[in-house]
């Protein structure tokens, strides 16, 4: 009876709390509109900054961009010398008209099948990706697959422990809507993963900490408190941005690289036999050094 009662409480739990999602293959659209409402502005706003940073203090030749918003986060196609392709990967093929009008050369598959080579792309950004993803872990395995080593990676999500996120668990009690029926993943579970993949976490930024409401006055109303919170990278922000880099070896190889090297047995070196127009032998074993007196060898 208790294990039933444990198990009847579970399933109520998981209801309540995991959602089905509104994965980017079917709602692109929806999050598109949404991304250019007063709210989406606003938070495109602030992540656009942080986003410019990385893409100016690492430029690269091949760059890959998922993100469900129209805007130019990778900055302009044509503005640098040093980038020599610019790639938005749309997942669906529902999205390949919205793709046309991307501003980066469009790639229509799935984001668990990349059809990229391994080690093709410097620098990868996903932009609310995982959260819509049915199987991030896969998504970002990936992504990883493709990411050359010393290539980096950049991750935005929404924050779970945020206002953001206590009003996508409100809004999904209501109904299934984007961008509120999305699964949240934590700073730290995408930390282990990445570890898991060769890949080494460089910071972690945050932001929005205002109301997650569409009334730009309102929103006005909390900038201030919102700019200063930002500033100190509080961890209730609705949005965090994760920046890693792969490791040119994973850690497992580093791991047995080291063990191997304490493994390995020091074996005595000889010196040279003799010395020219000398009269001593010298040989060197057992880190001991014996002097042998030898004869001239009479002829």
């Amino acid at each position: 009876m208790g294990n039933y009662v444990k198990s009847g409480w579970r399933n109520l739990v998981n209801a309540l709390w995991r959602r089905p999602i509104a994965t980017l293959d079917k709602s692109a659209k929806s999050l598109r509109r949404w991304f250019e409402s007063p709210l989406g502005e606003i938070l495109l706003g602030q992540q656009l900054p942080l986003i410019s940073s990385l893409v100016e203090e690492y430029p690269c030749e091949t760059q890959l961009l998922v993100s469900p918003s129209k805007a130019a986060l990778l900055g302009d196609a044509g503005a640098s010398e040093n980038r020599q392709l610019q790639i938005q990967l749309c997942p669906g093929t529902r999205n390949l008209k919205a793709c046309r009008d991307m501003h980066y050369s469009p790639l229509v598959a799935d984001l668990d099948a990349i059809p990229l080579l391994d080690n093709s792309v410097d620098f990868v950004l996903l932009h609310h990706t995982l959260e819509f993803s049915e199987n991030p872990h896969q998504v970002l395995r990936e992504v990883t697959r493709v990411l050359a080593p010393g290539g980096n990676l950049v991750i935005v999500g929404f924050n779970r422990w945020s206002l953001f996120g206590l009003r996508r668990w409100f809004s999904q009690i209501v109904g299934v809507t984007a961008p509120w029926a999305h699964h949240p993943l934590s700073t730290g579970r995408l930390i282990d993963w990445m570890h898991l993949m060769s890949c080494e976490p460089m910071g972690v930024a945050r932001g929005f900490y205002g109301l997650p409401i569409q009334y730009r006055r309102g929103m006005r109303w909390f900038k201030p408190a919102d700019d200063w919170l930002m500033s100190v990278a509080a961890p209730f922000g609705g949005f965090y941005m994760l920046h890693a880099t792969k490791l040119l070896f994973g850690r497992s190889q580093q791991r047995r690289t080291r063990d191997r090297a304490s493994d390995l047995i020091r074996i005595p070196v000889a010196s040279r036999a003799a010395r020219v127009g000398g009269h001593h032998l010298r040989l060197v074993q057992n880190t001991k050094v014996e002097k042998i007196r030898a004869e001239k060898t009479k002829k």
